[in-house]
């Protein structure tokens, strides 16, 4: 019989493919049971400074689920929910694997007023509206906002004005006072005119800051000028100056008295008068200090 005819020969098989398929379809099996079963949710922890709401509450309201799997964490879905709440930021998150999971939220603070059609509106250093009061309500320890165009203020959102310049000028003051000195210190913001931006302070002095630009320095500038003239040495050295100006005015009197254009008695009552003048008292009431030029130059004394 011609072998041309006979039977096909089977190929030779190959084991170590065979072994490696095995291999593969088992470690695909045992990674997908360790995805339901180890690398699922188990443990959450909240960092940041929030006194509102407790890590549970918090948690809750970021919408995680225990048991979950970690690789359905999404860190913009947890932006957007934690953020629903108008009083938390969202700062970040950490997976630590196999089960955990950090929350990092920070809680909204009042940081400026504004009233709008008898109602006190309360916003955030981001301009978002936390609250609203009615008109005798107690006044919160952070600046009005004045000179506003306003267009929409709603709870929960930002503030909307008709020029958009304002709302990025209040953003921008807001945000730069809250890491100053001048936090507390600051009554009034007026953002009427976007080139004449200006603070008034508790004890009346006006801080003109010009257009919003290099605000950071210009919020610097002001709170070292306020720093140094408060200053044990600066109210030494006014002190100083003071006495000199008293022992002066003792001998004009005196030249005055000799030369008979002032009787003793008259230079006694201005003496009297002069001595009931309060001395060192630092009211700025009135007072202005520009810091518009952001230049620290033009605060430093010529040598």
């Amino acid at each position: 019989m011609d072998d041309r005819y006979g039977p096909a020969r089977r190929a030779p098989g190959h084991p170590g493919l065979t072994a490696l398929v095995v291999l593969l379809a088992l470690a695909l099996i045992g990674f997908l049971l360790a995805r339901s079963t180890v690398f699922v949710l188990r443990s959450v922890q909240v960092e940041g400074d929030v006194t509102r709401y407790t890590p549970q509450q918090i948690a809750d309201i970021a919408g995680v689920d225990m048991y979950q799997s970690i690789f359905s964490i999404n860190e913009e879905q947890l932006r957007q929910a934690v953020e629903s709440n108008r009083y938390l930021r969202f700062e970040g998150m950490q997976i630590i694997y196999p089960d955990g999971l950090i929350l990092r939220v920070s809680e909204r603070q009042p940081s400026a007023t504004v009233t709008y059609l008898g109602v006190m509106f309360v916003l955030d250093d981001e301009g978002r509206v936390l609250d609203q009061y009615g008109a005798q309500s107690e006044t919160l320890d952070v600046p009005v906002v004045t000179g506003l165009k306003i267009k929409r203020l709603a709870i929960g959102e930002e503030l909307q004005t008709e020029m958009q310049w304002q709302t990025q000028a209040v953003q921008k003051v807001l945000a730069v006072l809250a890491r100053s000195e001048l936090t507390g210190r600051a009554v009034e913001l007026n953002v009427e005119d976007s080139d004449n931006l200006y603070l008034m302070t508790t004890d009346g002095l006006k801080i003109e800051l010009g257009d919003v630009e290099n605000m950071e320095t210009k919020i610097s500038i002001a709170q070292e000028v306020l720093r140094q003239i408060e200053s044990p040495a600066f109210l030494a050295e006014v002190e100083q100056r003071e006495l000199q100006a008293q022992e002066e005015a003792a001998q004009q009197r005196a030249r005055a008295v000799a030369n008979g254009t002032m009787t003793q008695e008259e230079a006694d009552e201005d003496e009297r008068l002069s001595g009931q003048t309060q001395r060192l008292n630092f009211d700025l009431l009135g007072a202005k200090l520009d810091v518009s030029s952001a230049r620290v130059a033009d605060f430093v004394p010529s040598q």
